[in-house]
């Protein structure tokens, strides 16, 4: 949805002005906010039901295992992250 990408990037320009060159995208990304907005969007998805279920029904229920089994916490791929 549209409306969490807008809500992200005015979240982020807010942080940008709050911060300014101090103002890292991996910080904002951790940040609590950016945690609700991505919760939002998380449960919004989780809770979609299609019109057309014969079409697209394995696809969102794929799409939904995929999204069950990503880390709720930020895993770093890099120890100095």
């Amino acid at each position: 949805n549209i409306l969490y990408c807008n809500q992200l990037e005015q979240a982020y320009s807010d942080y940008q002005k709050q911060y300014g060159q101090d103002a890292h995208i991996t910080n904002f990304l951790k940040s609590e906010q950016t945690r609700k907005i991505f919760e939002a969007a998380y449960n919004e998805f989780m809770s979609y039901e299609l019109r057309e279920i014969k079409i697209n029904g394995q696809f969102l229920d794929d799409a939904k295992q995929l999204v069950k089994i990503v880390p709720k916490e930020f895993v770093p791929l890099d120890p100095d992250i």
